[in-house]
Order: C-alpha cells, then sequence, then structure tokens
C-alpha cells in the first residue's frame, strides 16, 4: 500500500504546477491532502479527474481560501467524519478520519502556533485522544499530517537560532513525543534513523538561494507500532510544487 501525505500550500496553485498529473501518476492507494484552502465547490471541480479511481472526502472549513483538507482513497470507506470527535464541526476543516475494515486514516493540519500557540498545544492533546479512542478499535491506525513541528534537532536546520520559535518550541516537541508514546511510529524516522530531510523551505530559499533561512521536518505519516514490520520504505521528493515536500510511504 503507497499513502502520499502532501500540504499543496493552495489547492489552485497545485493544479496550475502540474502537481495534479504528479499525483495521478504516482497512483498511491491514499492521498492525504493539508491546507487545501478552497471551498469544497472549487476542490470538487479541480479534483474531477480523480473521482474515477478515488473515493474523495472533503473539509474545507468555513473560511475561504483558509486551510481545509482532503483526503482520497481508492477503497471506500466504511465510515468518515470531520473534526477531533464525531460531532464537533471543525470550521478551519483541520481533520478528516477515515475508516476502512482494517485501517484508519487520520488526515490532520496542525495549526501554526507563531499567533496561536495555546490553540495549537490544545490542538494536539485533542488528536493524540483521538489517535488513543482510535486504537480501541483493534484497527491499524495512519496519521498523515502538517504537524508544524520539527520534532528533534536532526529535523531542523538551525536548531538553536530555532529553539524558541514556534515549530520547533520544547513544548511543542514534548506533546509529539507524547503521541508517539501511545504505540506510534513515525514511519521516516523509523526506517531512516540517521538522514537528514526537511520538507518544509521558505519560497525564497526555494526559488532564489537553496541555503536561505530555516528547514523544517513538519510533515509526518506516523502509524501504529504493530505495522513497524511492515513498512518497507518511506521517503520525500524534492519537489517545487509548494513550500512544503510531499512524504510517501510504502507499507505491506
Amino acid at each position: 500500500m503507497k499513502i502520499i501525505s502532501y500540504n499543496l500550500n493552495g489547492i489552485r496553485a497545485a493544479k496550475k504546477l502540474n502537481v495534479l498529473d504528479w499525483l495521478m501518476r504516482e497512483n498511491a492507494d491514499i492521498i492525504c491532502l493539508q491546507e487545501v484552502r478552497a471551498e469544497q465547490k472549487v476542490c470538487e471541480e479541480i479534483l474531477e479527474g480523480f473521482k474515477n479511481n478515488y473515493n474523495i472526502t472533503f473539509n474545507c472549513g468555513e473560511k475561504k481560501g483558509y486551510s481545509g483538507t482532503v483526503t482520497l482513497s481508492k477503497r471506500k470507506p466504511i465510515n468518515v467524519f470531520t473534526g477531533l470527535t464525531n460531532d464537533e464541526v471543525d470550521i478551519e476543516g483541520r481533520t478528516i478520519t477515515t475508516i476502512f475494515n482494517e485501517v484508519i486514516v487520520i488526515n490532520s493540519y496542525v495549526p501554526n502556533g507563531a499567533k496561536r500557540l495555546e490553540y495549537k498545544k490544545e490542538f494536539l492533546i485533542r488528536l493524540k485522544k483521538l489517535m488513543q479512542n482510535l486504537s480501541k478499535s483493534n484497527k491499524k491506525i495512519f496519521l498523515c499530517c502538517d504537524a508544524n513541528i520539527a520534532h528533534n534537532e536532526i529535523d531542523v536546520n538551525k536548531p538553536k537560532e530555532t529553539s524558541k520559535k514556534s515549530g520547533f518550541l520544547l513544548e511543542e516537541r514534548m506533546l509529539m513525543d507524547e503521541i508517539l508514546k501511545v504505540d506510534f511510529i513515525d514511519t521516516f524516522r523509523k526506517l531512516n534513523p540517521n538522514q537528514i530531510q526537511y520538507t518544509w523551505r521558505s519560497y525564497k530559499a526555494r526559488k532564489e538561494n537553496n541555503e536561505y533561512g530555516w528547514r523544517f521536518r513538519f510533515d509526518y505519516i506516523i502509524c501504529s507500532q504493530e505495522l513497524e514490520k511492515n513498512l518497507r520504505r518511506c521517503y520525500s521528493l524534492d519537489l517545487e510544487y509548494s513550500d512544503h515536500l510531499p512524504v510517501i510511504l510504502e507499507v505491506e
């Protein structure tokens, strides 16, 4: 099974830059998109070409041009809900949970903490609780997310400079620790323990100076501990469609 998690930073721009053609060629079983930044009607029109091969769930939120998540799956889910609880009205469109016979896929876009740190921390606490509750179903869990957190020093290019900035605050990193302690694995780091890989860089760095500014590994595919022996490959491709890079997991 191939899973892709990708913060597009705008689905309209992704269409113009042909990222959707790349996604189609990848032929993944599950695609989790974050920060689509468009209302559902626009997303439906842009993703029209995927409807023959995928079941598509939208959670575009209420604010136009802001946040929003979309999950595409080749298999039809048996249940879907949005938000961090079954009955939450997710006005920012940040989370989709897709339930299948054997697995559950959570697609989540964690808030930036630069101006809303307490909100971000509360979001992560609630995300952990969701994962704990879903684990009781005895299904295997995947979390595909832009966590807006670089977990360890290897995950950021300038740890000292960014240690007091949201994205690499100790209190944020500890919340990532707490999520992983609930019998979950950071699949990329498990398979690539010493590899330096950043999934976010500024547009200036991308276009003008490849060494400019800060870089973070913000994007993750996390899974149930019991799947460790089934993990085959997890990697990112150096694409130029977004300020983020996709995370791609192959699991047997």
